[in-house]
């Protein structure tokens, strides 16, 4: 039987969990350098995420995908109230790109 509050039955507290699960973030060295070897040769590069502003920001601090990818082209699910497959994720997605590309 599960206790009526799962958070009872935790060792740990969510604060080290969460720790925990932020060491745990890794990146692919072949993503970076492709993400790098496309903006040498001029591509504008924007992401789309399903997850969470508070986790997005841990992996992005984490990763330092900014580096490739400016702030101003990451469309973030939470933040925009939308998730993929949902139109309107792309549709804000659309809206960025055409402000950092206009024309």
């Amino acid at each position: 039987m599960y206790p009526a509050d799962p958070l009872e039955s935790l060792k740990e507290s969510v604060d080290t969990l969460k720790a925990a699960l932020r060491e745990s973030i890794i990146g692919y060295d072949l993503s970076f350098q492709i993400a790098e070897q496309l903006m040498i040769q001029g591509y504008t590069l924007a992401l789309l995420s399903n997850h969470s502003t508070e986790w997005f920001s841990a992996i992005d601090d984490k990763l330092q995908i900014s580096k490739y990818i400016p702030k101003s082209l990451h469309v973030v699910s939470q933040a925009v109230q939308a998730a993929k497959p949902d139109a309107q994720v792309y549709a804000v997605l659309y809206e960025k790109l055409q402000v950092a590309l206009p024309g």
